[in-house]
């Protein structure tokens, strides 16, 4: 019988050579499991906040073409969606985009309801699928389908058109943000600083060449 001692080392211990062995075996060490989850939940909660209703997020990353999120969901808060409207409605930009219609703005605020309701009864609000190839904001788009009497309600009509284009904007940018914030953890997970600390918190040892023993 022959007996065989081996050292084994605390990362620590290890040279800056196989230090850097050991993180570059270790990389996917953080993400080898399903670690955006919260992250999904807690935009999960964010966009029921912004008005949309049971969403369900998909991405796909990082560093390759096609990269990206999105969202469907099944249905529309409208209360919720208005009250973010109205909010960028005051800002500069938004009375740029509906020609400074201060009236029309009026109009929106002193019968508030009735919009409300017409939209709950009189449109169809859905996010359908252009390509399931990919994950990024353009794969999806908003479509809202009107069926009232333009003519009847066509101050409101106008609203309409502006809050569609306004909430198709709002959802590109919500996709980029959920993006960016998965990928930014991504890459904090996968960085040097964060290899290490899962290591030292699991006391990991290795071989003296920096392989996990």
């Amino acid at each position: 019988m022959r007996q065989i001692t081996v050292n084994l080392y605390r990362f620590d211990e290890l040279s800056s050579q196989a230090q850097e062995k050991a993180l570059r075996e270790l990389w996917d060490i953080n993400v080898n499991y399903n670690w955006w989850e919260d992250t999904i939940d807690n935009w999960d909660a964010e966009l029921e906040k912004q008005g949309f209703t049971n969403p369900k997020i998909y991405f796909s990353g990082f560093y390759s073409q096609g990269d990206g999120a999105c969202f469907d969901c099944d249905g529309f808060d409208y209360d919720a969606i208005l009250n973010s409207f109205v909010s960028e409605f005051d800002s500069e930009d938004m009375l740029a985009l509906c020609s400074d219609d201060t009236a029309m703005l009026k109009c929106f605020r002193n019968h508030r309801d009735t919009f409300i309701n017409l939209l709950s009864d009189s449109c169809e609000t859905l996010i359908q699928a252009n390509s399931t190839r990919y994950c990024h904001e353009h794969t999806r788009s908003l479509v809202l389908y009107r069926n009232f009497d333009r003519n009847r309600f066509k101050r409101i009509h106008r609203i309409v058109e502006n809050l569609t284009e306004w909430l198709e904007e709002k959802r590109k940018e919500l996709c980029r943000k959920i993006y960016r914030e998965l990928e930014t953890e991504y890459e904090y997970l996968t960085s040097d600083e964060a290899i290490r600390e899962t290591i030292k918190a699991n006391d990991y040892e290795f071989y003296e060449d920096g392989k996990l023993a």
